[in-house]
């Protein structure tokens, strides 16, 4: 965890506990939404133009023949609602060893839908996983304060070439700080051009997080336009027409 955000979490916790008896009504996944976000004003906004989580889920141009990757699936509920609207071919990845055995159990029905247990990134390698529930993250800061699992990343390249990936309609990542390496690879070998829509949640508190996050968002410009950004939430780019 960075510095930086460490501070900025200090200076925020009298208003923090505040806003937890504010907002102590609200059921427990929200508050633990809210919480995780530092109450802020994004993640009000965010909640309230999400209704029925349709900015995460409503994508016209999706159908029956589309290319999906979810890239940090975990028990599979995004991948869930995409496959029972679309009915389109969706590639899962998660590394997560129980999250894992969850998803193969619920989609075991399913022939659209491939589970992939292993994460994507800029190589391949072998790594821990420290064990956080939904914020489980590949974290040596914190090694031994948490349960951790060996994992596997496999170099997005690699991937892309296995399955074929020739273009991908939507790619969503939420994979708590392994969008930084995961983006940079896919911009330096030009896979980030096969993907038509990137829905992507950056999160703050890895180190160089706000140069990386910037970095990434100026190059993604030069081929793709912001559809819109909740900063360090969610954030939706959409690929220029002209790009093949």
């Amino acid at each position: 965890m960075n510095l930086r955000y460490r501070l900025k979490r200090a200076l925020q916790a009298p208003y923090i506990t505040v806003q937890r008896w504010r907002y102590r009504h609200l059921d427990r996944l929200s508050r633990s939404i809210i919480e995780q976000h530092a109450y802020s004003g994004d993640i009000f906004s965010f909640c309230k133009d999400n209704v029925d989580n349709q900015l995460l889920t409503i994508f016209e141009q999706l159908h029956s023949t589309s290319t999906v990757l979810d890239v940090g699936g975990f028990e599979g509920d995004w991948a869930h609602q995409i496959s029972s609207h679309y009915h389109c071919s969706l590639h899962v990845f998660e590394p997560q060893p129980s999250a894992l055995k969850n998803l193969k159990k619920r989609f075991s029905g399913n022939p659209r839908v491939m589970i992939h247990g292993y994460g994507l990134s800029g190589q391949t390698r072998n790594a821990r996983l420290s064990l956080r529930g939904p914020g489980a993250a590949i974290d040596d800061v914190h090694a031994g304060q948490f349960p951790s699992a060996s994992i596997v990343l496999k170099d997005v390249e690699q991937v892309f070439e296995q399955l074929q990936l020739a273009e991908v309609d939507l790619i969503k990542i939420n994979i708590e700080g392994g969008e930084y390496p995961l983006l940079k690879r896919m911009l330096e070998c030009g896979l980030l051009n096969r993907c038509k829509v990137v829905l992507v949640q950056y999160h703050e508190w890895c180190p160089g997080s706000l140069s990386n996050r910037r970095e990434i968002r100026r190059n993604m410009a030069k081929n793709f336009s912001l559809d819109w950004d909740y900063p360090f939430i969610w954030e939706k780019w959409t690929r220029s027409p002209i790009q093949k």
